[in-house]
C-alpha cells in the first residue's frame, strides 16, 4: 500500500465510519496532523499520485510538491525531482523558491505599499546608524513616474 492508498483507506475510513481526524489518528496510533497531512496527499491530482509512487518518492517530497498552486510548476518540480535525485529538503527549497517567485503576482497595493514602507524605514534606520559611526551618510527619495529612487550616499573619507 503506497501513501495514496493509505490516504484514501483514511478518507475511506473517515466517510463510511464517520471519524473525526482525531478519533482516525487515536485508532492508527498517530497525531491528528499526521492525518491531515496524509490527507492531504490526495490533492494531488492522479497523474501526479501515479508518478511520485512510480518514482519511489517519499510522503515529504510529495508535501514539497502541494506547496505548488499550479500542476505545471508540480510537473516540472517532479521532473527535477526525479531526475536530479533530490532530497527532501531540496525538493522544499525549490518549491519555496518557486513560490516566492510568484509572490509578487499576488500581493496587493497595500501589502507592497507596506514592504516598501518597511524598507525604507530599514533603509533610514541604517543610515543614522553609519551616522552614530561618524560615517557621514546621505539618503534622498524622489517620486517619478509612479516609481519611488532611493539614493544613499556614503562618504568614505
Amino acid at each position: 500500500m503506497d501513501m495514496f492508498d493509505e490516504a484514501r483507506s483514511i478518507l475511506c475510513m473517515s466517510r463510511m465510519r464517520k471519524m473525526t481526524q482525531k478519533e482516525i489518528a487515536s485508532s492508527l496510533g498517530l497525531t491528528q496532523s499526521a492525518i491531515s497531512n496524509k490527507l492531504r496527499l490526495l490533492k494531488l491530482d492522479e497523474n501526479l499520485q501515479r508518478k511520485i509512487s512510480n518514482a519511489g518518492l517519499s510522503e515529504r517530497h510529495a508535501r514539497a510538491l502541494l506547496r505548488l498552486e499550479n500542476n505545471d510548476d508540480r510537473e516540472s518540480l517532479l521532473h527535477r525531482m526525479c531526475n536530479e535525485h533530490l532530497t527532501v529538503r531540496h525538493s522544499e527549497a525549490l518549491a519555496d523558491l518557486i513560490c516566492s517567485k510568484r509572490a509578487p503576482e499576488r500581493i496587493n497595493r497595500a501589502e507592497r505599499a507596506s514592504a516598501v514602507d518597511e524598507f525604507t524605514k530599514s533603509v533610514e534606520d541604517s543610515v543614522k546608524n553609519l551616522c552614530s559611526l561618524g560615517i557621514d551618510t546621505k539618503k534622498s527619495l524622489t517620486y517619478h513616474d509612479k516609481k519611488l529612487y532611493l539614493t544613499i550616499v556614503i562618504n568614505q573619507e
